[in-house]
C-alpha cells in the first residue's frame, strides 16, 4: 500500500515520499523491510528513542510527534492518536462494513458481550466478539492477549469478521484502550455502559481520568445504552446528542432515593424468585410479571425504557 493512502485523513506537518508500505507497527520488535513505525510514547518507553534504528531496521518512514531531524520522518501531532485510524486504512476500513456494539463500564463487559452475541445469533444474524476471555469471528476462537487488543490487531480482526460476512461485532471496550485511542475513528451503533466503581486508578491515577476516559465511547456513540441503577448513569452521557438513550435498572432504591422518578415513572420491585433463582415475579408499574431465564440472580431480569 502507498503510504500517502495509509494516511488519508491524517493532519501531516512535512513533505514525504509516497513509497510502499508493506506492514504497520508501533512495536519496535516487529519491524521488518518495508514497514512503517509508529513512534509512541508510553510509560516505560519512548518508540521516538529508536526511530533512526528503526529506519536502519528496515522501516521505510517513521510516524512522529515532533521533528527528530531524521529523512523518512512523518510528523503529526499525536502520533499515539493516529495509530488506530492509520490502521485502519491499512486494512481497508473494515469497520466501516460492521455494525459496532461497544460496552464499557468496570463490571459486567465479559458477560454482557456474550449474551448480546447468542441473542443476535438467535435472530440469524453472524456475529464477532472481542474481549477479555477470547475473540471470535463467528464460531471461530481467536486468542486475546488485552480486553480491546491493541489497534493492529482489532482492525485485522475486524477485517477477519468482514471476509467471514458478519454483520455485527459486539465488543468490549476497556478504559485503558479509550484513553490511549485504541478505538479512535471508529463510529459505533451502540454504546453500552454497565458500571463505574473505583478500579484502575492505579493507571488512570484520577477518578476523572477514569470517568472521561469510559465517556470517549459515548461520544462516538449513535445509540446509548446506560445502567440507571448507577450514580453514573446520565452523567456519562451528559451533553451529548444521540439518536436514541435507552436505560435499564434492575433496583428499586439508587443512592438512597426512590428509583420510580428517578427513570420516569417505570419501577421495579422483586416479588420472589424459586429457589434455584432461575426466576423471578417481578412489579414492573402496576403490572406483576414472570422473567424465565438461565442467568440466576437479578441482574437476569433487568427492566429498560426508551427515552
Amino acid at each position: 500500500m502507498k503510504l500517502k493512502d495509509l494516511l488519508k485523513g491524517i493532519d501531516v506537518k512535512n513533505d514525504f515520499e509516497n513509497v510502499d508500505v508493506l506492514d504497520v507497527t508501533q512495536d519496535s520488535r516487529l519491524v521488518k523491510d518495508g514497514s512503517l513505525f509508529i513512534c509512541i510514547k508510553g510509560a516505560a518507553f519512548d518508540g521516538h528513542s529508536v526511530a533512526k534504528k528503526m529506519l536502519e531496521s528496515g522501516a521505510v518512514a517513521v510516524v512522529v510527534d515532533h521533528d527528530l531531524g531524521l529523512d523518512s520522518q512523518i510528523i503529526v501531532e499525536d502520533s499515539r492518536a493516529v495509530y488506530s485510524p492509520i490502521c485502519a486504512n491499512f486494512f481497508g476500513n473494515p469497520a466501516e462494513k460492521l455494525k459496532l456494539i461497544g460496552l464499557t463500564g468496570t463490571n459486567g463487559k465479559t458477560t454482557t458481550t456474550f449474551l448480546i452475541k447468542q441473542i443476535l445469533e438467535n435472530v440469524g444474524k453472524k456475529v464477532g466478539l472481542i474481549g477479555t476471555v477470547q475473540n471470535m469471528v463467528g464460531d471461530e476462537i481467536y486468542p486475546a492477549k488485552y480486553t480491546t487488543p491493541d489497534p493492529y490487531e482489532l482492525q485485522k480482526l475486524f477485517s477477519l469478521m468482514v471476509k467471514a460476512n458478519c454483520e455485527y461485532c459486539v465488543m468490549e471496550v476497556s478504559s485503558q484502550a479509550l484513553a490511549q485511542g485504541r478505538v479512535n475513528g471508529l463510529r459505533f451503533t451502540l454504546g453500552a455502559f454497565t458500571n463505574l466503581t473505583q478500579d484502575h486508578l492505579d493507571y488512570h491515577k484520577t477518578w476523572e481520568n477514569y470517568f472521561n476516559s469510559k465517556r470517549k465511547l459515548f461520544e462516538n456513540s449513535d445509540i446509548a445504552v446506560t445502567n440507571a441503577d448507577d450514580e453514573h448513569d446520565l452523567k456519562i452521557i451528559d451533553g451529548l446528542n444521540f439518536d436514541k438513550v435507552v436505560t435499564y435498572i434492575g433496583n428499586t432504591i439508587i443512592g438512597g432515593t426512590e428509583a420510580t422518578p428517578a427513570v420516569g415513572g417505570r419501577g421495579f420491585e422483586s416479588l420472589e424468585s424459586s429457589p434455584q433463582l432461575t426466576f423471578t415475579k417481578t412489579k414492573v408499574l402496576d403490572n406483576n410479571i414472570r422473567i424465565e431465564s438461565y442467568r440466576v440472580g437479578r441482574e437476569g431480569s433487568y427492566v429498560y425504557r426508551h427515552r
